[in-house]
């Protein structure tokens, strides 16, 4: 084939040579299970088709589905003709770090790193630009929380191309689809109560359903108690999967019922659903374990070992009646059995999606948030665990005083040249991202760590 190519390109003729492939058009997302959803699908399909819209925003409250219905969405390009050359997914998150979503796109449309990493903010943009100017893109963001240019990331905006390409987002807020100025806005609902009752009993299982006459019927009413939540009915539904006693789906009843679906408690309602889970851990190991991961930014994917290295370090693994005997290959093991009973529980998740990554698991934000909730005492001590860009926003005498537990991994570290003192602190998690390192050497001179951590 060389010599052939080495005659055209010695024609003169206008030959364009590449040295590798073009990112492909769309990287399939393993399958989503949804009910409910077919509906809203074909909404969004429609708005993708319509050459009067731009930007689509799809809002709703937490955990009612609207990344699963993206995913969904995102998935249909690989099954339904359409005009798009390139299809981009990027998690945004409540920090919004510009950085990451542009090196989100940039990997996506292969931009090699030592050209990347030598290139500054301006120049990377303009290689975002260059590169989608001349395609048809549908850029799909996740969990947007605030205003977001488009610009600002290197995209061009859907007006550009009269609207050949497109921009869908997914937010909690419905006032972001107006500041995002969304040409449609899609409200993604809670279900309807067949739709929940399939989704819910999906969860629970056959077996334990049948198990008993009257489990049928109080499953209904757990049902309606998670508000059509399917967020709520998945991790409800799992926690309840292989309980056969009808005195215990009575209690989870009585234990759901205890406030309503309405008014400014509504998080705190959909918390204490979702606490139901957390509560039915078998133990308090487990429990210290699952809120650990609370202290990893929002979407962040968590590598399995590391975080068992780190449950090792804050004393959670190797309790118990036969600890003396425990060694640390014995603590792994158990260390990955708690991973897989957390996973059963719905409270983590697999991470690996389409690009894989190895062993790797996250939590959703909405379950997050409820972990964050419990180790701050259902929000009575907001100033014990501290996150992210927490950690520089009114970090007075006050706080450092009563913190317990700092993480600080994907915010920019604010240089300082005072130790504050912190009394109380029992773990810091901090990554320099000036080189990258954990600075493991700085742990014992930040207040007096009883029990420290990584």
């Amino acid at each position: 084939m060389i010599p052939k190519v080495e005659v055209l390109v010695a024609s003169g003729r206008n030959v364009t040579v590449v040295s590798k492939l073009p990112p492909k058009s769309m990287e399939e997302m393993p399958p989503v299970e949804t009910v409910g959803l077919d509906l809203m699908v074909d909404k969004v399909w429609k708005c993708l088709q319509d050459e009067n819209v731009g930007i689509i925003g799809l809002f709703g409250m937490g955990g009612a589905g609207k990344t699963t219905l993206m995913k969904k969405v995102h998935n249909e390009f690989g099954k339904r003709e359409h005009k798009f050359d390139l299809i981009l997914w990027v998690v945004v998150s409540k920090d919004c770090n510009v950085d990451n979503i542009m090196n989100a796109i940039r990997s996506r449309l292969g931009i090699k790193d030592d050209d990347w990493n030598r290139s500054s903010e301006d120049q990377k943009r303009a290689k975002i630009y260059q590169i989608l100017k001349g395609k048809r893109f549908v850029l799909m963001l996740d969990d947007v929380w605030g205003k977001l240019e488009i610009g600002s990331i290197g995209v061009p905006s859907p007006k550009d191309n009269n609207y050949e390409s497109k921009v869908v987002f997914t937010t909690r807020l419905q006032d972001v689809c107006a500041k995002m100025q969304a040409d449609a806005k899609l409200k993604v609902e809670c279900l309807h109560e067949n739709e929940a009752f399939e989704l819910f009993c999906k969860h629970v299982g056959k077996e334990t359903l049948n198990s008993h006459p009257k489990i049928g019927e109080l499953a209904g009413e757990i049902v309606k108690e998670c508000g059509g939540l399917p967020l709520a009915l998945i991790t409800v539904g799992s926690a309840m999967a292989g309980v056969n006693d009808v005195g215990a789906w009575q209690q989870a009843i009585d234990d759901l019922g205890a406030s309503p679906w309405t008014g400014p408690d509504l998080e705190s309602k959909v918390f204490s659903i979702l606490k139901f889970s957390y509560d039915r851990l078998p133990d308090e190991t487990h429990k210290n374990c699952f809120l650990y991961c609370s202290l990893y930014p929002e979407d962040y994917r968590i590598d399995v070992e590391g975080l068992i290295d780190r449950w090792i370090g804050e004393g959670f693994l190797g309790k118990g009646k036969y600890q003396s005997k425990k060694g640390i290959f014995e603590m792994h093991e158990e260390g990955q059995s708690i991973i897989e009973k957390l996973k059963l529980s719905c409270l983590i998740e697999d991470a690996t999606d389409w690009d894989g990554g190895g062993n790797m698991i996250k939590m959703h934000d909405v379950i997050r948030d409820m972990a964050l909730w419990l180790w701050r005492d259902e929000d009575k001590n907001k100033e014990n665990v501290v996150v992210e860009n927490e950690a520089f926003v009114s970090m007075g005498p006050e706080k450092l005083n009563i913190v317990e537990r700092i993480s600080v991994i994907q915010a920019r570290l604010a240089e300082t040249r005072m130790i504050p003192t912190c009394p109380n602190l029992l773990s810091l998690r901090i990554r320099n991202r000036m080189d990258g390192l954990v600075m493991h050497d700085k742990i014992e001179s930040v207040g007096s760590i009883r029990k420290p951590g990584s």
